[in-house]
């Protein structure tokens, strides 16, 4: 919980971080991209490459998770407002 480095990293997406959270995945730790980073850009590219059709998967599912979410609160504040 108190590291905070994931979200510093300069590669970090947001959007990934929220799928693989809402996946019950780790999110891509950047502890294997910190050693070079002269030559990392090309394994992350290969690994966005190869997550990049699972990313879609999991953001059908968070968009899916978020309509839902919308949806209980809708009907939580008419049921609020009826009672």
């Amino acid at each position: 919980m108190a590291d905070y480095s994931v979200f510093a990293n300069p590669d970090f997406d947001p959007n990934e971080y929220a799928n693989a959270i809402l996946a019950g995945e780790p999110y891509p730790a950047s502890s294997s991209d910190h050693p070079g980073k002269g030559g990392h850009t090309k394994s992350s590219t290969a690994a966005s490459k190869g997550t990049y059709q699972d990313s879609i998967g999991k953001e059908d599912i968070s968009v899916a998770i978020s309509k839902l979410t919308f949806g209980i609160d809708d009907v939580s504040k008419q049921i609020k407002s009826l009672v």
